[in-house]
């Protein structure tokens, strides 16, 4: 911790594993928890915790029961469900950008993504989020002169709840 500030310095990440998970859940985790600690310390992004739950089968089976991913910017804190580098970045962007899904937060997102997946990786999950999310699909279009069909009409809108209250969810 910058303890001028009490903001954590960049890269200096704390990992919380859920206590019921067994010690194996570190190893599966493991990839994600130094992607986020490089992409830190390459940015220069101030995120204090990350927070990694446990499910024992392992496999994220409910979708609708809790999000993939959420972020408390101001608390600089991401909650992770699942071990996959596009979460982890996305809820990076949003504790970088100090924002929802906001057309920073997209440029942000989309910036990460081509940084730190392979290309094939950057071009599925650009699809899949283009989908999901309007501002990347603007983004994509103003950065990259990609046009991508809106196939969500509008189904992953933040409540004004979930604005009001400084936590996102994905």
């Amino acid at each position: 911790m910058d303890t001028k500030r009490g903001t954590p310095r960049p890269g200096t990440v704390r990992i919380v594993y859920d206590p019921e998970a067994p010690s194996s859940e570190k190893q599966r985790w493991r990839p994600v928890t130094s992607l986020i600690r490089k992409v830190c310390a390459e940015q220069g992004i101030r995120l204090g915790r990350v927070h990694l739950h446990y499910h024992p089968d392992g496999v994220h089976t409910l979708p609708d029961s809790h999000p993939h991913g959420e972020a408390e910017y101001w608390g600089k804190t991401i909650f992770l469900c699942t071990a996959d580098k596009d979460t982890a970045l996305h809820e990076i962007a949003h504790v970088w950008t100090k924002s929802w899904h906001s057309p920073k937060w997209a440029e942000a997102y989309l910036y990460l993504c081509e940084q730190y997946m392979r290309h094939e990786e950057f071009i599925e999950n650009i699809k899949k989020n283009a989908s999901k999310y309007a501002v990347v699909r603007h983004a994509l279009k103003r950065i990259y002169g990609i046009v991508i069909k809106d196939e969500s009409k509008g189904t992953q809108r933040a409540s004004a709840q979930q604005r009001a209250g400084g936590r996102v969810r994905s």
